[in-house]
């Protein structure tokens, strides 16, 4: 278990309000002991959370909460359910050309920014998806590949899964967009 997985397993328990799981609890005390023994020159290092490569949790719920709404926004950009994913990911890949210059000159860094609410369901996803990480997917192949599954979330709300946690953090400076 890494550092990041172990901050994600805890927050769970935390959220879920019940007991602390043994996982949990027998990492938070290895760790403890490590930096409490000296064996760590500081609780982030003991917990494994400073080596390099490593993204941070705020980092990858951040990212989670993009593709949450970025699948959502693929779900109803075509009522039709004979559309493909492959068709999906090229509507949203075309409509993302167009928005995005628009959305950067008028939203852009530090702008508070709500989706209009009378655009479309699939529009205000959309908007919510590139607020919460500007570096959102823009070709077909790469949209595609994040609504199969291929970046390696769960969206379910399980036990120690970023599906528990991700609610919980809010779009940059914690703006409540919809």
């Amino acid at each position: 278990m890494t550092g990041n997985d172990f901050i994600i397993f805890l927050l769970s328990d935390l959220l879920n309000g019940g007991d602390i799981t043994t996982v949990s609890r027998e990492y938070l005390l290895k760790n403890l002991l490590r930096y409490a023994r000296g064996q760590s020159p500081s609780l982030d290092a003991a917990f494994g959370l400073t080596y390099a490569g490593q993204r941070r949790v705020s980092t990858q719920l951040i990212t989670f909460n993009r593709d949450l709404y970025l699948s959502r926004a693929a779900e109803h950009i075509a009522l039709d359910a004979r559309v493909s994913t492959w068709q999906r990911a090229g509507r949203l890949a075309d409509e993302l050309s167009k928005l995005l210059p628009i959305w950067k000159k008028q939203y852009g860094r530090g702008k508070v920014a709500r989706p209009d609410p009378e655009w479309p369901i699939w529009r205000r996803m959309l908007f919510m998806a590139w607020r919460f990480d500007s570096s959102i997917p823009c070709t077909q192949r790469r949209i595609y590949d994040l609504l199969q599954g291929i970046n390696g979330y769960s969206f379910q709300t399980g036990i120690g899964s970023m599906g528990r946690v991700a609610p919980y953090i809010g779009p940059p400076r914690n703006e409540n967009l919809v």
